[in-house]
């Protein structure tokens, strides 16, 4: 068997993700905040972010569906998710990994009176 290994030169400085540094997105349409904890560079292959939804908010209106593949993994509270006909409940600890662009999916936080947090790495990036 042959291997081919590609090596991309990056700066060092695009490497660390300070807390104090990150960038924090929200959309008018959503109750959800994103704080990016990868590099904002969409030329890379995957992106990494950190969700949090306050109680019984949800991350949009209708389900959606986006190109790639998805894995969550809940930090804090309960998050349910629909993906197209299944639906999950996860809890503190639980992770999920799903193909995003088929079927359609939307996050609600179920967990009474506390903020779901969660961690999320996207491919291909999205912010």
């Amino acid at each position: 068997m042959l291997y081919s290994i590609f090596f991309v030169e990056e700066s060092n400085a695009s490497r660390v993700v300070r807390h104090n540094e990150r960038q924090t997105i929200a959309f008018p349409e959503s109750q959800v905040t994103y704080e990016l904890l990868s590099p904002p560079d969409l030329n890379r292959q995957m992106e990494t972010f950190m969700g949090t939804l306050e109680p019984g908010g949800t991350t949009c209106e209708e389900p959606m569906a986006h190109i790639g593949e998805e894995v969550i993994f809940v930090i804090e509270g309960q998050l349910f998710i629909a993906i197209g006909g299944d639906e999950y409940t996860l809890y503190h600890g639980d992770t999920i990994y799903y193909y995003a662009n088929i079927p359609p999916h939307k996050i609600t936080n179920t967990g009474g009176d506390v903020p779901l947090k969660f961690i999320s790495t996207i491919t291909p990036p999205r912010f």
